[in-house]
């Protein structure tokens, strides 16, 4: 083969030419420190969405109203695009967001100016005076850290008011946004600038004047456009007003004509120039304050960006000395104390890995072999740095899975090099010739890997985004371990490796190994029936027994809890403050019992998910945990040392139990305080990977009446299960609306709705009736009826028909209807929605849906329609994803093996090995007491491709047997190798497998899998292969018989010979 012959010259070249190959290996390892130093850090690696968001106000409207007026419309615009494969739409009173997502593969670009487009043909549907709606792309957001600012103190009160706070707390959000690499900075609780004048409308009557008409008049008291220029010979002039009066006096003794009549207006109103009222409200460990909330881009280093923030809020601090400042969720501590623990599980493996070789072949060889791991990992880390990767804590533990299949590659050309060394060869020409005698097999054993790990790029979904960087971490490792074993090891191997320092002898261990190979061809049916029968039905048994405990992630030990919640929707911002504030004073009353470090409440704001809301009675508050405490030996006295951060300030942690937990015992602590108030919804979750916002969400769509029973009957069920965190329904009602029908008089007078609404619209809905500048920017001009909000001031509105003036209540009907709080759709579809989180250590999502699918399958047979979301849709698609993942692996790795071998038999056998190696995974999450997950799935694909590497490399050497005696010596021959490539991979392992911590947990399972199923998958390689292939070729070894004693002890004597002459 060229691609072989190729190979060969390229070794050969690498190895003659000494001073190229160093000085290469020494550049790229620069290259390497270079690159790693400049990749981004952050906890998760940046998920590129592939969602579009289109969003939508018109205040004052329902949310029913909205939905027929624009919502509708829209998602019949978009079905026509075909890149869109779901759309979601949540709307409520004024507001509506519409979440698309797009097929895999589609352009983003141009389908984005496709929806824009749909938009544009839907305009003409829409309100005249409402805005078009607005379509982006889902960013998303990258947490960073939150700086809250309040007032100082001076004998007891602030010394700042609220619009003097606000003022500096924008000048300091304009000093952080200057920093590179911030994707956003978002001041919550900011207002804008606006004139209020506040009209009583009482004394308007006694005046004799008309509302609207005044309104009119103030509103074009200031105009701040361009009126023209002049140009002369001498100069040129721009002209312009001064933007009207600005200062509350000034206005109030503004002369108003209306109507013929002139009057001040400090005669009937009121004005305030200054801050607005805001739409949010924070507060920091329950003191009010502004909190800016930082969030990074792709490229920016978490922990450089977040030491860069606090350096600036430390210059600020002289610069507004009557600032407090309060850090707080500062996402770089996590990241560096994850990213350090793995740095130091990547050194520790890799020192592991090195002392096992050291004791099982030589200390040559161990160096050699050990060389290699910091220069893949460097080569790796310039692969990464190249294509714009990040160090996250799943490329990092991508990179801990590959320690011990890195080291497979070099274990083999180096055990081999060493042995053609000690045959008498000269190094150079054993480096070659051991070298080239071992390509195919290294090279087909690393392509199997990568084509395990490779179709985990086309898992579609949120899973998938998370789950590519780990396939990505693991095959640039092992490209980078394939060409340092072939271009660079040799020569390290020729300058090294001495025929003086043979090999370990593996005497005892080659005996035994050989018996008993020998035992198992005598008894070869019992054999055959024990890894052919009895193995499989083990296997299915098991993961029958281990699936029942299936979740999509395992659960995690974070620093961070969310309370999120809603109050009726007739409170008001004031009131949820209110309210907010007393849950804050509670949860910090168990302060230290629970290790909070702060608390950080926001009103009329909260974030589930992706999507955020904002509306008067929602909230959330962010709870701060102290960092864990080291529970393991490795975390409290290896990773300080290995982990090279010598130099670094480490925050000992104290918390000694597990956020999850606090979780719910929190729940539980704060459900006083949560009954005597009006809470309608109310969660309290540990933050974890975010890639479902419940666990189960069961969507029904029918009629009204019959899907709002269905779901109360389906809600009480649930709650009656064991196991369920909490339960929410958004069977909520929204704010009364007021349908004012004009009757029989008022259409006698001339009255319609549009002359009606015209009027109502300018005295009720909230609006800015002008614009003026000051040195800042815009200044709104908002007016209202000081009584707009008392419902006489409806019935006794004063409506002129052109002819006379008559009131409201003698010209229409008033009449109340309940709105509804918020509506969902679905692919167009209202939907009615139950969503249920449960307690991981107790059930799980698939257990839960099994108990409620009896009463789910007579909704259906009610018609209505039931849609299942939350985990179950993402294990869906997974599983899905995961067969197709499955199916590509083995063909790719069966076409791989039939290029090696050229039989579809030898091929069939060692693909064979796969499937039994399975028991091997699912036995691991038995004794280690884990829940198969997510991971788990990805591990038994990875699996596929490790297992068959020993099969490979034992094949490789059976087929060259010319007899029975052969066989048996090339078996053996094959064992070192097989055990060192399984001890050193399990080792790799080793720390993932039994000491986790923190998020790293969520790929234990995945280590598990690999781990363990390697271990069992070695067992079958060493002996279920060899017979199998026997088998097929019984006119190598026609049916094996028992030997007899005398045969043995010759047998045994004659071997003992043949290693003593070997070694």
């Amino acid at each position: 083969m060229w691609e072989i012959r190729l190979l060969e010259n390229l070794i050969k070249f690498f190895l003659h030419n000494y001073r190229l190959n160093y000085t290469l290996t020494f550049f790229l390892m620069l290259a390497g420190f270079y690159a790693y130093s400049a990749l981004p850090r952050e906890m998760f690696p940046p998920f590129a969405s592939d969602k579009i968001m289109i969003s939508g106000a018109y205040p004052g409207a329902s949310a029913d109203n909205l939905d027929k007026m624009a919502v509708s419309d829209i998602e019949d615009q978009l079905r026509s695009i075909p890149a869109i494969t779901k759309i979601e739409s949540t709307i409520q009173s004024g507001f509506f967001s519409m979440i698309v997502e797009l097929a895999n593969g589609s352009d983003k670009s141009d389908t984005l100016n496709r929806i824009k487009d749909a938009i544009a043909l839907s305009r003409p549907n829409l309100p005249s005076d409402m805005d078009e709606p607005i379509a982006q792309n889902v960013d998303i957001q990258m947490p960073l850290i939150l700086v809250a600012i309040s007032s100082q103190v001076r004998n007891g009160e602030a010394i700042l008011n609220k619009d003097q706070l606000l003022s500096e707390a924008k000048e300091v959000r304009k000093r952080l946004a200057a920093i590179p690499n911030l994707s956003n900075v978002q001041l919550l609780g900011e207002a804008e600038k606006e004139i209020q004048i506040r009209i009583d409308s009482s004394k308007l009557k006694a005046y004799g004047l008309n509302a609207q008409e005044v309104a009119s008049f103030i509103a074009n008291l200031s105009y701040i456009f361009p009126l023209g220029t002049i140009e002369t010979r001498e100069a040129q002039y721009y002209l312009s007003t001064t933007y009207g009066k600005k200062d509350p006096q000034e206005l109030l003794n503004t002369l108003v004509s209306v109507g013929g009549k002139r009057i001040l207006m400090r005669e009937f109103a009121e004005v305030y120039y200054g801050y607005g009222e805001s739409s949010t409200h924070s507060s920091f460990n329950g003191f009010p304050s502004f909190t800016i909330n930082i969030s990074k881009d792709e490229k920016g280093n978490a922990i450089a960006l977040s030491k860069r923030v606090k350096e600036e809020v430390e210059r600020l601090k002289t610069a507004f000395p009557y600032l407090t400042f309060s850090i707080s969720l500062d996402s770089s501590i996590p990241v560096s104390n994850r990213l350090s623990t793995v740095i130091s599980n990547i050194t520790l493996g890799f020192l592991l890995v090195g002392g096992c070789m050291w004791l099982l072949i030589n200390k040559r060889i161990a160096f050699v072999v050990s060389l290699g791991i910091p220069f893949a990992f460097l080569l790796g880390a310039l692969i990464f740095y190249i294509l714009g990767y990040s160090l996250n804590l799943i490329s990092l533990l991508g990179a801990l899975i590959a320690v011990g299949i890195l080291v497979d590659d070099a274990i083999i050309v180096s055990e081999n090099i060493q042995r053609h060394i000690e045959q008498g060869k000269s190094p150079m020409q054993a480096a070659f010739d051991g070298t080239k005698e071992v390509i195919l097999p290294v090279v087909v054993a690393a392509v199997t890997t990568i084509c395990a790990f490779l179709p985990m790029f086309f898992i579609r979904g949120d899973v998938g985004t998370f789950a590519k960087l780990i396939p990505a971490a693991i095959v640039i490792l092992i490209i980078a371990s394939l060409l340092e074993s072939f271009f660079f090891l040799p020569l390290h191997a020729a300058h090294t490796l001495s025929k003086a320092e043979k090999q370990r002898r593996w005497g005892r261990v080659l005996k035994m190994y050989y018996a008993s190979l020998k035992w198992i061809f005598a008894w070869r049916k019992l054999a055959v029936t024990l890894f052919l029968v009895v193995v499989p039905i083990l296997t299915i048994g098991c993961f029958i027994y281990a699936f029942m405990k299936y979740q999509l992630f395992t659960t995690f030990d974070g620093n961070e809890i969310h309370i999120n919640g809603q109050l009726p929707s007739s409170y008001t911002l004031e009131e949820t403050i209110k309210a907010v504030n007393g849950l804050e004073k509670e949860i910090l009353s168990h302060k230290e019992q629970y290790f909070i470090r702060s608390t950080s409440a926001f009103s009329g704001f909260r974030q589930k998910g992706m999507e955020s809301e904002q509306a008067s009675n929602v909230f959330m508050v962010k709870v701060e945990l102290e960092d864990a405490m080291e529970d393991n030996f490795l975390e409290r006295y290896i990773t300080p040392i290995l982990a090279f951060d010598w130099f670094e300030e480490r925050n000992e942690g104290r918390r000694v139990v597990k956020s999850f937990i606090i979780a719910k015992e929190l729940n539980e602590k704060i459900q006083a305080y949560i009954s005597d108030k009006d809470f309608v919804e109310f969660s309290v979750q540990s933050v974890q990977t975010g890639i479902t916002d419940a666990d189960i969400e069961i969507s029904l769509i029918g009629s009204n009446e019959k899907v709002a029973s269905a779901l109360k009957r389906l809600k009480a069920e649930a709650e009656g299960l064991s196991g369920i965190r909490d339960v929410q329904d958004d069977l909520k009602d929204g704010i009364t609306e007021l349908k004012i029908s004009i009757n029989n008089y008022g259409e006698s007078l001339g009255l319609n709705e549009g002359k009606l609404s015209a009027a109502l619209s300018d005295s009720f809905l909230f609006a800015k009736r002008g614009k003026s500048l000051d040195s800042d920017g815009i200044v709104q001009i908002r007016i209202e009826d000081t009584y707009k909000d008392d419902l006489n001031t409806l019935k006794y509105f004063v409506v002129n028909t052109g002819e006379k003036q008559v009131l409201l209540k003698d010209v229409a009907t008033i009449t109340e209807q309940q709105t509804i709080e918020r509506i969902k759709k679905q692919e167009g579809d209202r939907t009615r929605t139950l969503s249920i989180n449960v307690n991981a250590e107790e059930t799980n999502a698939n257990s839960i849906l099994s108990l409620l699918n009896p009463t789910l399958e007579e909704f259906k047979q009610q018609g209505i329609a039931v849609r299942l979301g939350g985990e179950y849709e993402q294990n869906v698609i997974l599983f899905q994803d995961m067969i197709i993942a499955s199916a590509v692996a083995l063909s790719l790795i069966f076409i791989t093996l039939l290029l090696m071998f050229n039989s579809l038999a030898i091929s069939f056998a060692v693909l064979s090995v796969i499937p039994l190696s399975l028991l091997g995974a699912v036995l691991g999450h038995l004794i280690m007491g884990v829940n198969l997950s997510m991971t788990s799935l990805l591990g038994l694909l990875g699996l596929c491709g490790v297992v068959v590497n020993d099969g490979i490399v034992m094949l490789d050497f059976l087929r060259k047997a010319k007899n029975v005696q052969e066989f048996f010596a090339n078996a053996t021959k094959r064992l070192r190798p097989i055990m060192l490539t399984s001890i050193t991979t399990f080792i790799g392992l080793a720390t993932l497998i039994f000491f986790p911590s923190g998020q790293a947990v969520i790929l234990q399972p995945l280590a598990i899998c690999l781990g363990f199923g390697l271990a069992w998958g070695t067992v079958l390689n060493l002996y279920y292969l060899p017979l199998i292939y026997a088998l097929i070729h019984q006119n190598r070894q026609s049916k094996p018989q028992r030997e007899s004693l005398k045969d043995k002890i010759l047998n045994k004597i004659r071997f003992a010979k043949r290693v003593k002459y070997e070694n």
